[in-house]
């Protein structure tokens, strides 16, 4: 990119790099840990904790597109295929459209008009010219590397204590957390820099390369996402014991950055991609609570032979339940609304530009995490437009993330049978089992997607204009009931 303020796309070039990912020298990423048993209260009790390093890999996703730049091709769109006219007294773009005769990329029609060549100073296709019509020259799609990217790089901390408790149990509570630095977001650059100048900024002609930005989309994986985790934690645990095991863990947590999603792609943009301080909150998949109880227990079989220890012996039941608070979503406005730079890219969708002045009747907006609230609106009983402020040019103020819901809850359990035979000097097995998914036949909401009619406040970005979304701060379905699946098996 040129280093002309103002211009730093306009005038931008696209050049050849010898590699894609930084090199690490040593690759060094060291980790400590300790364990301490005190000699007191019967030496019942461990103290364990560590820190350590751990370096990431650079994502393949983002970064895998650069290698179709070129040089010599470049991704753009014309419009329309085949050499005679598309409408009356109007030109085709002489682009020949036919089937190859075989497998073999040269078997196709050569299309002549598409060789244009590369302009030199901006590395991008020169103008084309259709049959007949007036040249123009392209805006491209460019995927490229910026110098000097960092290894991402994260560091983990934990300290614990473990206790042992009667009747083969243990207890164990303790802190758990993560900060992250260097991760990958994909930016479009235009969201950050002037896309026209001159007479092209006002209405005038316009020319990639000289008063337009050659580009019509310049993604730049940026390697400045920052993470960071916290949790406390408690895992109580039955080891077996008589056909018995036990296993349940609650934690309150905190999962937090900048972004969660490299990108490109519509639910991964960010809002306020010029600002990534703004766009600090809630991860995309944090869960503030979560508990995890599960559980085997093997039934005991009659110490009796004969039909009553086939008939009752072998039984065994497992089940596992989950609980958690539900995941962050935010609430946007549907439509453009303002270039975050002057001269940019504007933004669809972002966020409000605050919390609406005032109290609506019946009070602030709340932020629970039932199914009534998620099917009948009950964070919003006055319609999401008047809890927000928007149509006002202005960066986003309302943070990201900032409601989570709905909650989530589900119960599965599996039934087996088994019963183990001897036939012809060899033993063998039968296994029958029942596996039975939400076996409570719970209502679990799906959640809010981002820029979804759920999660837009309203389509109409004028200011004072308060448009009620009736869908807003509801859940779009529900996932499926009560599912039963059954199993059978023999070994012999």
């Amino acid at each position: 990119m040129s280093s002309t303020p103002g211009v730093q796309l306009i005038n931008a070039k696209l050049a050849l790099t010898d590699h894609f990912y930084p090199t690490t020298a040593d690759g060094f990423a060291p980790k400590i840990g300790f364990a301490w048993q005190p000699l007191i209260n019967g030496a019942h009790m461990v103290i364990h904790g560590g820190i350590g390093m751990s370096l990431d890999n650079l994502d393949e996703e983002p970064i895998s597109p650069a290698y179709e730049n070129g040089p010599g091709y470049f991704n753009y769109g014309l419009c329309c295929a085949g050499l005679q006219a598309t409408a009356p007294n109007a030109t085709g773009t002489g682009i020949v459209f036919e089937y190859g005769t075989n497998d073999s990329p040269f078997s196709y029609a050569p299309n002549p008009n598409l060789a244009v060549g590369t302009n030199p100073t901006t590395g991008t296709p020169n103008a084309f010219t259709p049959p007949g019509g007036t040249p123009s020259t392209p805006q491209v799609e460019t995927y490229s590397i910026l110098p000097g990217m960092k290894q991402p790089t994260l560091y983990n901390y934990s300290f614990d204590l473990q206790f042992a408790l009667p009747y083969q149990m243990s207890l164990t509570t303790g802190y758990q957390g993560a900060s992250g630095f260097h991760f990958l977001r994909l930016v479009n650059q235009n969201f950050l820099y002037n896309q026209s100048n001159g007479t092209c900024a006002t209405g005038g002609a316009c020319m990639p390369g000289v008063n337009q930005s050659p580009f019509y989309a310049a993604y730049v994986p940026t390697g400045d996402v920052h993470t960071d985790y916290n949790a406390m934690n408690v895992h109580l645990e039955k080891r077996l014991q008589h056909g018995f095991d036990f296993s349940g863990v609650y934690s309150w947590s905190k999962s937090m950055d900048n972004a969660s999603n490299e990108g490109p792609g519509y639910v991964t943009n960010q809002t306020d991609p010029g600002n990534p301080q703004a766009e600090y909150g809630p991860s995309d998949f944090d869960q503030r609570n979560r508990i995890t109880l599960l559980g085997t227990w093997t039934l005991p079989s009659p110490s009796s032979n004969g039909l009553m220890k086939n008939v009752l012996g072998g039984w065994q039941a497992n089940g596992i339940f989950t609980w958690h608070t539900g995941y962050p979503w935010t609430p946007v406005i549907g439509v453009p609304s303002v270039a975050l730079v002057n001269g940019a890219s504007v933004i669809a969708p972002t966020r409000p530009t605050q919390y609406g002045i005032g109290t609506p009747a019946g009070g602030p907006a709340l932020n629970g995490c039932s199914n009534g609230d998620y099917e009948h609106g009950g964070n919003f009983p006055q319609g999401g437009a008047n809890y927000f402020n928007y149509g006002t040019p202005g960066t986003p103020g309302v943070g990201r993330n900032s409601f989570n819901g709905p909650c989530y809850k589900d119960l599965d359990m599996t039934f087996a049978k088994q019963v183990t035979f001897r036939m012809m000097d060899h033993s063998g097995l039968i296994r029958f089992q029942a596996n039975f998914f939400n076996i409570l036949n719970l209502t679990n909401l799906t959640p809010l997607a981002f820029g979804s009619p759920e999660t837009t406040v309203s389509n109409v970005t004028t200011a004072g204009t308060h448009v009620i979304n009736p869908l807003f701060g509801l859940a779009p379905s529900a996932d499926v009931g009560r599912t039963i699946e059954f199993q059978g098996r023999i070994e012999f």
